[in-house]
């Protein structure tokens, strides 16, 4: 098998001047975690859905770079408007 039989035909992207809320709005609407992030033709970098998690959660938990979020202690649906308000 090689990765042409694996791989996806339809590649979505960004441009780097792109807002984040439409680019994430995208990802979510087309089920896809990857977007590759283009400056005309050249590709300049990449996104995935858990790289905006730090939009989403609050400092206040970040324990030495792993989030730790005791039950109850957080408003999901308070941080994920904020995540889409940038």
């Amino acid at each position: 098998m090689n990765v042409r039989d694996v791989m996806a035909r339809i590649v979505h992207r960004a441009k780097k001047d792109d807002k984040v809320g439409d680019v994430a709005n995208t990802m979510k609407q087309e089920d896809i975690g990857f977007v590759p992030v283009v400056d005309g033709e050249k590709l300049i970098g990449a996104t995935y859905a858990a790289s905006w998690i730090h939009l989403v959660l609050d400092e206040r938990f970040n324990r030495r770079g792993a989030y730790f979020i005791p039950e109850g202690s957080l408003d999901w649906e308070a941080a994920y408007f904020r995540m889409w308000r940038i």
